[in-house]
This record gives C-alpha cells, sequence and structure tokens, in this order.
C-alpha cells in the first residue's frame, strides 16, 4: 500500500484555513504556528468566534503548578508560586490579544482565572473586557475564582473580590449574555449608570451584591432581561421586582442566597420561577402568567418549615400548571396537602442512599392535583442495600384519577419498590394512555434543561426482566402502552 505525504490542507486558501482555525480552542489555534511559516501568524487571521482564557489554554503544564504538592508549603512560598503563576498567564494573554487587534466581532468572552480587586494584575482583567467590549462581544462569561485548583484561597484568604468594571457598559455595546461568578456586581446610581440596557441573560452565581438598593438601580434599567439567576449571592435580603421594570422577564432562578428574607413580584410576566434555601416569604401580585415552578421540600422532621412550598403554592399560585419537587426526605408522614387547582403536570425529582424510596405518598399528591395530566418520577439511587426477599405487596388504598393520561419513571432499578409504585399508578390512572420505564437516570439542570447519566450496570440482566414480568401480569386495557427501555 502507497502512501501520499503531500499536504493537501495547506494548500487551501487562507480563507478557508482562518475558518477551521475558528473552531478550534485557543491553546490548539496557537500551537498551529509551528507547523511551518505559512502558518506563523495564520492563527491570527482566524475568523474568531469566541475567546476562552483559563489555565488550560494559556498556561503551559509546567507555569500551571497543577503538579505541585502544596500541602506542606510554607504561606510564604505558596504565596510567591501563586503570584509567580498569575504572572505568566496575565503575561500571556496580554500577548495573545495584542495580535488579535484585527478582530471585529467576538461572540463570546469567557475568563476562568483568579483575581482579586486591586490585586497586582487586576487593571488587565478590566482592559481584556474592554477589549471585549470594543470589539461588540454578545456574552461576557468571567468565573473568578478556580474552585478546583491548589492555589485559589478563599475570600478571606486572598482579599476582596474583583469589582466588575459597570462603568464599561455606560456606552453604547451590543452585550446580551453577562455570567459572573466570585465577584462584585454593585452598579452605582441610576442618574450615572444606565444599566445594562440591552441585556437578556443575566447570570450570578457567587456575587456579593452589595446591597438592596445598587440591585434594583440594575433591574429598574434593564428593560430587555429575559433570563435572571441568583445562585448563593450575598447582600440582598428582598427580591423586589415589579411593574414597569422587567417587563420582558420571563424566568427566574434564586437558589441558596443567604441573606435573602423574601421574593416579591408584582405586575410583571415572569412564567417560570425556580426557587432553592431555606424558608422566605413570597408575594405574588398580579402575576397571571406564572404557571410554572421548581421548588424543594427540605429534610427534616416534616414540620411546617420542612413543607412551607408545598402548603404554600396552591394558596398563593392557584394558577400553576407545572411543578418540579425536589426532595430526598421521606415523606410518608405527610397525609394531605392543599389542592392544586389546575396543575397539569407534577415533575417529583427524588434522590435516595437505599433502594427503597419510600413512595407511598404519591397517593396524597393524586389527591391534591385532580386535574394532573402528567406525571413524571425521576429517580436516583446513591448505592444498592440488598433487597429483602418478599413478594410484590399493595401498600396504599386504591386512589383512582381519571385525568392522569401519561406516567415517566427514570433511574429505575427494579427494586421491589419501584414495582410496587409503577402498579399502583397502573391501576389508578384509569385515562393511562402510555407509561415509560426509564432505566436512565435524569438530573435536572434547571430552565427545563437535564442530563442524562447511565443505567445500572445490573438493569439489563436482572432489572429489566424483573420489571417486565410484574408489569405484565397487570390488566392493561388498551390504548395503554407500556414502554420498557
Amino acid at each position: 500500500m502507497q502512501f501520499n505525504h503531500q499536504d493537501h490542507i495547506s494548500k487551501l486558501p487562507d480563507p478557508i484555513l482562518s475558518h477551521i482555525l475558528s473552531f478550534l480552542k485557543t491553546r490548539e489555534a496557537v500551537t498551529t504556528s509551528v507547523l511551518s511559516t505559512r502558518w506563523l501568524h495564520l492563527w491570527t487571521c482566524s475568523s474568531l468566534t469566541s475567546l476562552t482564557l483559563d489555565a488550560h489554554n494559556i498556561l503551559h503544564h509546567d507555569l500551571d503548578f497543577s503538579h505541585v504538592d502544596v500541602s506542606h508549603m510554607a504561606p510564604l512560598e505558596r504565596f510567591l508560586i501563586k503570584m509567580k503563576r498569575t504572572a505568566h498567564f496575565v503575561e500571556n494573554v496580554n500577548r495573545y490579544l495584542s495580535r488579535l487587534t484585527h478582530l471585529h466581532n467576538i461572540r463570546t468572552f469567557k475568563v476562568r482565572f483568579t483575581f482579586r480587586h486591586n490585586g497586582v494584575f487586576s487593571h488587565n482583567l478590566t482592559r481584556w473586557i474592554s477589549f471585549a467590549l470594543a470589539r461588540c462581544v454578545d456574552e461576557i462569561d468571567l468565573c473568578l475564582l478556580e474552585e478546583d485548583h491548589y492555589f485559589s484561597a478563599p475570600i478571606e484568604e486572598g482579599g476582596v473580590p474583583y469589582v466588575f468594571p459597570c462603568e464599561l457598559l455606560v456606552e453604547r455595546n451590543n452585550l446580551k449574555r453577562l455570567r459572573l461568578a466570585h465577584c462584585v456586581l454593585a452598579p452605582q446610581c441610576a442618574t450615572i449608570f444606565p444599566g445594562f440596557h440591552g441585556i437578556t441573560t443575566l447570570e450570578l452565581s457567587r456575587v456579593d451584591l452589595v446591597s438592596l438598593g445598587h440591585f434594583q438601580n440594575l433591574l429598574g434599567n434593564s428593560g430587555n432581561l429575559e433570563y435572571l439567576s441568583l445562585r448563593e449571592c450575598g447582600n440582598i435580603e428582598w427580591l423586589k421586582i415589579e411593574n414597569p421594570f422587567c417587563q420582558k422577564l420571563r424566568y427566574l432562578n434564586v437558589k441558596d442566597c443567604p441573606d435573602l428574607r423574601g421574593i416579591q413580584l408584582k405586575g410583571i410576566n415572569v412564567e417560570t420561577l425556580e426557587y432553592k434555601g431555606r424558608v422566605i416569604d413570597f408575594c405574588f401580585w398580579d402575576a397571571p402568567r406564572l404557571t410554572t415552578a421548581f421548588t424543594h421540600v427540605h429534610d427534616g422532621r416534616l414540620v411546617y418549615s420542612d413543607l412551607w412550598p408545598l402548603i404554600r403554592l396552591p394558596i398563593d399560585l392557584p394558577h400553576l400548571q407545572t411543578l418540579f419537587l425536589e426532595t430526598t426526605c421521606r415523606m410518608s408522614g405527610v397525609m394531605s396537602l392543599p389542592t392544586f387547582p389546575n396543575l397539569q403536570r407534577l415533575i417529583i425529582l427524588k434522590a435516595a442512599t437505599v433502594q427503597h424510596h419510600d413512595l407511598c405518598w404519591i397517593t396524597t399528591f393524586l389527591k391534591a392535583c385532580p386535574t394532573l395530566q402528567r406525571l413524571e418520577l425521576h429517580l436516583r439511587t446513591y448505592y444498592y442495600v440488598e433487597e429483602e426477599k418478599r413478594d410484590i405487596k399493595k401498600w396504599a388504598p386504591r386512589c383512582p384519577h381519571d385525568q392522569l393520561n401519561e406516567i415517566v419513571i427514570t433511574g429505575m432499578r427494579g427494586y421491589l419498590a419501584e414495582i410496587e409504585t409503577a402498579i399502583y399508578l397502573l391501576n389508578n390512572a384509569t385515562s393511562l394512555q402510555k407509561m415509560t420505564i426509564d432505566p436512565r437516570p435524569r438530573l435536572y439542570l434547571g430552565n427545563g434543561k437535564w442530563h442524562l447519566l447511565e443505567a445500572s450496570e445490573s438493569w439489563s440482566r436482572i432489572g429489566k426482566h424483573k420489571v417486565y414480568r410484574h408489569l405484565s401480569q397487570q390488566q392493561l386495557s388498551p390504548p395503554l402502552q407500556l414502554l420498557i427501555l
């Protein structure tokens, strides 16, 4: 067999090669400069659509110090290595950006590196943000603490977090999406700060909001905001979003904000609210489009403070149509719930540490949701405990439901408790048209997005046949479709 060693790729025109290089990561594109003299500067002419500045792309392996064991280092030695690493990172980024002056448009600009306010190198980050804004960037994504790196000290050890330069957004810009993590966001008085007028997506994670006044200044001038996410953000006690502000907001996600005491929505068009955290006050005034909610039932003794979402939501949002309920606790003590008068879709995210999921409380939900049409039960079992040998049993009294027409159960392993749950639902959903059994666990990521995991190793050998054997013995009336994956 003869091989043709001609370099056909290098014969392609520069515009085509530049377009190909635009799909590579920063480090990969720069590496092509060593191929030949023709490739030396070709990467700088590529049609870059995104810039990702992180240790993997910017630092050489030896200068990343990821191989260094710092557990026994003296504080001063650790500090000097950290400064050396940051200096090399900044130097390489500055050199890299200086060769991209021809760029006119950037779609995304990402930085994944640790920076602190008024640090030796923080002014460089501000210049990089200006570089991106000057090139009509659509999305800025900054994560300013490498949580998984040796040299990422906590805030109390590493100084004040970097303060995002809101003043750079005063001038006209094309920024549509802003994602910030581990920094401070403190827009000043509305008279000198016009707000993020063009931003449609704002995601903040572990961001210090300084005060409610600062954040209200931002919201008051964010007329095009459609997506707002706050995760573990500090210094905000009341989140108030009221007419005429944020009229385009459709999705609101708030998770584990330690200082938060309440959320107030008045006269806005938000459609989805996802909340996870401690007990707070909710005020919903004139929010008719809010039909989808996500909530979490806390572990505990199932007192009011644990079940408050299930008690308050039917009263505060009687028009709710879709409910995502995440729980890791045993809820067998739940005997009754207020009625959800318009709920059509219930998604239960249930995690367990043993094979027994304690699912008999589902009967309580069926009683509380008379209009329910679709039930999804997403199970996760962290480790296996040998199951006792026993027969299938009926663990709840009959509770017919004449509206439920579709059931989906994921993460099934073939345990008796799971099979008993499926049998109960088959026998009580009198209008059921389809039941799907999927062994693959699904993790909910938020905003309707999921991550699919692999099925249990024993499913194809044992679980699937066990489930099919028990369910096929039930009286399945057409047009019911039973699908076991």
